[in-house]
């Protein structure tokens, strides 16, 4: 039945609850499409692909992580939290993590606030990232 409680069936998981709905392709549809899900921010890190091209979102997710491993390197060299770093910038705490954790595309004036926090420029930091 469509409408009944789970907890009529005391610990058991009925069948059509372990199926997939209808409407979603199930999980070999979704790797002949071309990509493995792993995780929410699949999107950033999808490295494996079916085929021959090169995926774009993989070469961004490297760039990304790259960036982050510099933003945490300098700003634990100067000693600072990421919330006194965060703060310095006016960007949020939950921002600067994820920046650092390469899970977040900075843009421009993002990169300033950030270079200008660590008392470097735009291209010192870039530099030193290697981008």
């Amino acid at each position: 039945m469509i409408g009944r409680d789970r907890t009529r069936h005391r610990g058991r998981v009925p069948v059509k609850y372990l199926q997939e709905p209808p409407n979603r392709p199930s999980a070999g549809a979704r790797l002949a499409v071309g990509f493995k899900q792993k995780n929410n921010y699949d999107w950033q890190t999808r490295s494996e692909r079916v085929g021959n091209n090169t995926a774009v979102p993989d070469r961004a997710a490297k760039l990304q992580r790259q960036f982050g491993n510099v933003i945490r390197a300098e700003r634990k060299l100067r000693r600072l939290t990421q919330q006194q770093l965060a703060f310095e910038s006016s960007l949020s705490l939950t921002y600067v993590g994820e920046i650092e954790r390469g899970q977040r595309m900075v843009s421009l004036d993002t990169l300033v606030r950030l270079a200008s926090a660590l008392d470097l420029t735009a291209a010192e930091l870039l530099h030193k990232a290697k981008l």
